[in-house]
């Protein structure tokens, strides 16, 4: 019965992950979602979850400035309060 409400909270849960589309500064993009920020000025980075359940740290140097000022939002948020471009 256990292994049924792990089972039932885990796929919750996976239901309603905020996969963002994130962009690097050289314009590669990737679906991930955003689990956490590190860091200060300089230094901040954001911890974000892949799809296949791996987490991967990201200074925000290295996106492009919509994705940097995304990183900023106050979480938990969902992808349709995401910021687009102007």
């Amino acid at each position: 019965m256990k292994n049924l409400l792990l089972a039932t909270a885990l796929l919750t849960a996976s239901t309603f992950a905020a996969f963002d589309a994130w962009t690097s500064k050289d314009g590669r993009t990737a679906q991930l979602e955003l689990v956490k920020t590190t860091g200060e000025g300089d230094d901040l980075a954001g911890e974000f979850r892949m799809k296949n359940g791996k987490t991967v740290t990201i200074k925000m140097a290295d996106l492009d400035e919509t994705s940097a000022e995304n990183c900023k939002l106050p979480l938990p948020r969902l992808s349709k309060k995401m910021r687009q471009p102007k």
